[in-house]
């Protein structure tokens, strides 16, 4: 049964061009594809199955929509649209993934509408108009590449700059901890043979004595507490730093960065993003409003 929700014209858009729902709905059909229905209980196969049902309910609730912006903004349109087919086709997305009919006639209502759009558009696309589409095309694709490049060269900056402090402070722990246990574990021991003295004769010795055994006392639990203060700070930053590790482990999507745009420098790679993002924000702008960009092309920060 398809879901309540109602999607605009903007989730359409997002649905089309967004890398992290395409990661959805690529598991998404994988799963699916894999699945025995007829032996698969109905709410994993509702869970599985929801990307998949969002992007035909959006298109099918946004294709009147889509035929008056195919008439205004043509070359927008057929972006959209070519991303859209190009997600069904590569994911191998079909009516018959679907178990109820309703759901299966939207899909097939979805894919024959789109078909239909891209033959026969409002406005026919010249050759000019298709480079043109080519270029946004090329643009979007290659965005969260960049976006990755500068995650991974701000990553690769930071553990550099912070591998000197790391050692820092493990040492400084050393310095710190470990004479505060020592100091700890003897000042029990010279306690009678400085409190007795005391107790026996007050003079002036006496009393500094107990001084001595005070501030003895005192740097045991300054070494400790500034030793563990340390620590904390130190777990802290390796854990950060693993974190951050983490992401440039493992080199595949990095090195097809580097056969796409070469070995560079954060700068460079920030510019070439600026480039791209200037041509598709615009037209994002232009068919959704402002903020669109952002919603399909929302990437985590470091």
């Amino acid at each position: 049964m398809m879901d309540s929700n109602t999607y605009s014209f903007n989730d359409l858009v997002e649905i089309s061009l967004s890398p992290t729902l395409e990661e959805e709905i690529k598991k998404a059909s994988v799963i699916i594809s894999e699945m025995n229905l007829s032996k698969t209980t109905r709410p994993v196969y509702d869970r599985n199955i929801r990307p998949i049902k969002r992007l035909f309910k959006t298109y099918y609730e946004n294709r009147e929509e889509l035929k008056r912006k195919a008439a205004k903004l043509p070359i927008h349109t057929f972006i959209i649209l070519k991303f859209l087919k190009t997600k069904i086709n590569e994911y191998k997305i079909k009516p018959e993934m679907f178990i109820d009919q309703i759901d299966r006639e939207v899909a097939e209502k979805t894919l024959s509408h789109l078909e239909d759009l891209l033959s026969h558009p409002p406005i026919p696309l010249n050759p000019n108009d298709l480079k043109k589409a080519g270029l946004v095309v090329k643009f979007i694709n290659e965005i969260p590449m960049l976006q990755y490049a500068i995650k991974f060269k701000e990553v690769q900056r930071f553990l550099i700059n912070t591998q000197s402090e790391a050692i820092s402070l493990n040492e400084k722990f050393k310095y710190y901890l470990i004479p505060g246990i020592v100091l700890c574990l003897l000042t029990p021991f010279f306690t009678p043979f400085i409190v007795m003295p005391f107790a026996e004769n007050k003079s002036g010795l006496g009393i500094l004595m107990i001084l001595l055994f005070l501030l003895a006392l005192a740097a045991d639990v300054f070494l400790v507490f500034t030793g563990l203060k340390i620590n904390n700070e130190y777990v802290v930053l390796s854990d950060n730093r693993d974190d951050k590790a983490r992401f440039i482990r493992y080199k595949e999507q990095w090195n097809e960065v580097v056969s796409i745009f070469g070995n560079h420098g954060l700068d460079r790679y920030k510019f070439l993003l600026e480039e791209r993002t200037n041509l598709v924000e615009k037209m994002l702008v232009d068919i959704g409003g402002k903020g669109l960009y952002q919603r399909v092309f929302q990437f985590e920060k470091t």
